[in-house]
């Protein structure tokens, strides 16, 4: 008898190509058999026991590569422990992999906690799989720093860069930097060099540095419209470098909260879906009551 065996019914399954209606997947341990819809798809239930869900949707899960945290742990912490509760909530709200995000802190608790991280990049556990590290900061612009200390915020450097990137065993897969800073187009060019993916945020440059930034290798903005230069008629700045560039890649928080629907319909005229990427930008407070909770150094209040 083949163990672990599932077939997991819902009203619709969404996948890249396509809407399946009153939809299965067949599922055994972690690979999926087949998907199809109920008619077509033949099964017995000796074989696979039923999940049903027959009003509900069911999507490929969520990749998250910016989390920061959750039920009141850090991934600034770096510990195993942290991370046990970090995949296990992202989980729950249909998380099935992400990179873990830093933030700015001193450059030698910055090595010590990416160092902690990269050993457990991959390593098995309950949850959501944690695929590698995102660094965000500390080579950032102090006129746009959002919630990143800035004592903490240094020049983008390639030998600081470099020592993090090996104490991280080679684990950071994403950066956020600001491309405008003295040295940040070397880096760029430097960290790509390196297969690590170049993302403008936390930045206050002109459309002409972003997009000397993006000829030079950078694919991604962090966050749109959140840390960044406003937009004017003359004045268009990362705004208008990355809503007339189709090639170049976006995250957006979609809560209504940080981003107006406006504006997010705005980027959705102006950018195709396939080039938005949807994050959480979670930290310890989610899942939590009101309250106060860490990221990193900084200390945020939950109401």
């Amino acid at each position: 008898m083949v163990m672990n065996r599932l077939a997991v019914t819902a009203r619709k399954i969404i996948t890249p190509d396509t809407v399946i209606l009153d939809g299965v997947v067949l599922v055994e341990g972690s690979k999926i058999l087949d998907v199809g819809s109920r008619h077509k798809i033949r099964f017995t239930e000796t074989e696979f026991p039923v999940v049903d869900g027959p009003h509900h949707f069911l999507v490929p899960g969520f990749i998250d590569v910016h989390v920061h945290g959750a039920l009141g742990r850090d991934v600034m912490e770096g510990t195993s422990d942290a991370l046990d509760v970090i995949s296990q909530t992202v989980a729950r709200h249909g998380t099935t992999a992400y990179f873990a995000t830093t933030i700015t802190t001193s450059l030698l608790k910055t090595l010590h906690v990416v160092e902690d991280l990269g050993k457990q990049v991959d390593q098995p556990r309950r949850g959501a799989r944690m695929m590698g590290l995102h660094l965000e900061g500390p080579f950032i612009n102090l006129e746009k720093p959002g919630i990143h200390p800035i004592e903490h915020i240094h020049p983008p450097s390639v030998p600081i860069f470099d020592k993090l990137l090996v104490h991280s065993e080679n684990q950071i897969k994403l950066i956020t930097m600001a491309p405008e800073v003295e040295g940040g187009l070397e880096l760029v060019q430097h960290a790509r060099s390196k297969g690590v993916v170049v993302s403008i945020g936390h930045s206050n440059a002109t459309l002409e540095e972003t997009r000397k930034a993006i000829n030079l290798g950078a694919t991604n903005i962090t966050h749109i419209f959140n840390a960044m230069r406003a937009f004017s008629h003359r004045d268009p700045g990362i705004l208008g470098a990355v809503l007339t560039d189709s090639d170049v890649w976006v995250e957006l928080i979609a809560d209504g909260v940080h981003v107006s629907p406006v504006a997010i319909n705005l980027l959705l005229k102006c950018k195709q879906s396939n080039r938005i990427v949807l994050i959480t930008d979670g930290i310890s407070a989610r899942g939590m009551p009101d309250g106060q909770y860490c990221v990193g150094d900084c200390r945020v209040m939950l109401s």
